[in-house]
């Protein structure tokens, strides 16, 4: 499955549960973040364990999120190397 970057419908982002009001900024979960990265779930999970790459995942309870300007500057860096 392609992902469109810019397409934020796709990870429902206009919806109030994805949306930090405050600073207007989209949440993905892992699964959703690790579709648009093109990695696994358990890839992510060791990563964020490891800190082996600074993607800035924010736990919310038990729940790891993952702010998609993050992702996107994670992608633009490792396109720019």
């Amino acid at each position: 499955m392609s992902t469109d970057r810019s397409d934020l419908q796709f990870f429902n982002c206009n919806q109030e549960l994805y949306q930090m009001p405050h600073k207007n900024t989209c949440l993905l979960n892992r699964k959703e973040a690790a579709d648009y990265l093109g990695v696994s779930m358990g890839t992510l999970a060791v990563w964020d364990c490891t800190k082996r790459r600074q993607l800035n995942p924010v736990k919310i309870g038990k729940l790891v999120h993952y702010r998609l300007a993050d992702l996107d500057q994670f992608l633009d860096q490792r396109l720019s190397d």
